[in-house]
C-alpha cells in the first residue's frame, strides 16, 4: 500500500494484528466445545469487517485523490447556507432509512443463516451492511456541513440527534428480529 502515512500503517498493522488475535483466541476456545453456525457467521462477518479496516487507509488516500467528484456525488451544501425544515426533513428521513436497512439487514440475516450455510449469510450481512454504513454516512456529512462553522455543542447536538434516531429503528429492527 504505497504512500500510507504513519498513522495509517499503524492502523493496518493493528487491525492484522487484533484479526489474528481474534482468530487464534476463537479458535482455541471453539476447538474444545465445537463450532456453531452462529459461531463461524460472527468469525467470517468480523473478519470481513477487519479486512475492511486494513483497506481503509488505500481507500482513504483514493477518495482524497477524487475529493471533488465525492463532493460532487454527496452534494454537499455551499458553507453559510441556512438550514431549513426541508433539510432537516431530508437529513432524518435518511437516517430512519438507514436503520431500517440496519433493521430488515438483521431480520433477513437471521433468516438466511437459517436456510442456507454461515459463509453465504456472512457476505450478505456484509455487502447490505457496508451499503447501510454508506449511505448513514454520507447523509450525515451532507447535513453536518451546515454546521462545519458552528459551535462544536451544536454538531454534537446533531451527531446525538443521528445517534438516537439510529439506536431507535435499531432496537426496533431487535425487537422485531426476537418476535420472528
Amino acid at each position: 500500500m504505497k504512500g500510507l502515512s504513519g498513522s495509517q500503517l499503524i492502523l493496518v498493522i493493528l487491525a492484522i494484528f487484533y484479526s489474528v488475535f481474534q482468530n487464534v483466541i476463537f479458535y482455541f476456545k471453539y476447538s474444545v466445545v465445537g463450532v456453531e453456525k452462529g459461531f463461524l457467521f460472527s468469525l467470517l462477518f468480523n473478519n470481513l469487517f477487519h479486512m475492511c479496516l486494513i483497506f481503509l487507509p488505500y481507500i482513504s488516500n483514493k477518495i482524497k485523490s477524487h475529493e471533488s467528484s465525492l463532493e460532487g456525488f454527496i452534494s454537499l451544501p455551499p458553507k453559510g447556507e441556512k438550514v431549513t425544515y426541508p433539510i432537516v426533513a431530508t437529513f432524518l428521513s435518511e437516517q430512519s432509512l438507514g436503520a431500517f436497512l440496519g433493521s430488515t439487514l438483521m431480520i433477513t440475516t437471521s433468516s438466511l443463516l437459517d436456510s442456507t450455510n454461515e459463509y453465504i449469510s456472512a457476505v450478505y450481512c456484509f455487502i447490505l451492511f457496508l451499503i447501510s454504513i454508506t449511505f448513514v454516512t454520507f447523509s450525515l456529512i451532507r447535513f453536518m456541513w451546515y454546521f462545519i462553522e458552528k459551535d462544536l455543542w451544536k454538531r454534537v447536538l446533531v451527531f446525538l440527534v443521528s445517534a438516537g434516531i439510529m439506536h431507535l429503528f435499531l432496537s426496533l429492527g431487535f425487537a422485531i428480529n426476537d418476535k420472528i
